[in-house]
């Protein structure tokens, strides 16, 4: 028996691609297979058929640029778990996403950063400071620059457990018995802080 095939002239949209890989992501064969097959992630069967799914689309919110979106990420793709969103939005709502605590808000750091439209080079560092084991206040409070870099003097640095301070990282990592530049790679990120110690 001949497969169904649906006649729409619609295979170069827009709207047609994104169907195309949502369907292509789900099976066993796809690289990705670990965020979707293997967690058991499938496509509903009324969405198997393209023009379903553009009516649907239609209805609810899809305009050319906004991205197909699970709200939750371990159930499939069908009408209630779906919407359209922009890609900072479906950026922040992967399961590998950074959240932090912004003021009392969850947010992720995807959107924080797009909030107060940091550079990348601030995300970055601010990211890799949190995988480093750093709580998210101290990663985001904590100044990027070190050393002098137009500033008057050393910057200072303290203790955040006792409230000790120290005048330059020199004599921080003088007072625990490390190198000037370990102690600035843990205190700027590029290191775990194994230490209680941030920038003033």
């Amino acid at each position: 028996m001949r497969k169904f095939r649906e006649m729409h002239g619609e295979t170069n949209t827009d709207l047609f691609k994104k169907w195309a890989s949502m369907r292509q992501r789900v099976l066993s064969k796809w690289k990705g297979r670990e965020h979707y097959f293997d967690k058991g992630i499938t496509v509903c069967s009324e969405w198997e058929v393209f023009t379903v799914f553009r009516d649907w689309a239609l209805e609810n919110g899809y305009e050319q640029g906004l991205e197909l979106d699970r709200k939750e990420n371990d159930k499939g793709y069908y009408p209630e778990n779906c919407r359209f969103v922009t890609k900072i939005v479906n950026t922040s709502n992967r399961s590998n996403t950074v959240m932090v605590d912004y003021d009392g808000e969850l947010i992720s750091l995807t959107l924080l950063s797009e909030k107060l439209k940091w550079p990348v080079s601030k995300y970055n560092t601010i990211r890799r400071r949190i995988h480093n084991g750093w709580d998210s206040g101290s990663a985001i409070q904590t100044p990027l620059k070190v050393g002098n870099f137009g500033h008057k003097g050393s910057i200072s640095v303290i203790d955040s457990l006792t409230g000790q301070k120290f005048n330059s990282v020199k004599e921080a990592a003088l007072h625990i018995g490390v190198s000037r530049n370990h102690l600035t790679a843990m205190l700027s990120g590029k290191r775990s802080n194994k230490t209680n110690f941030v920038y003033e």
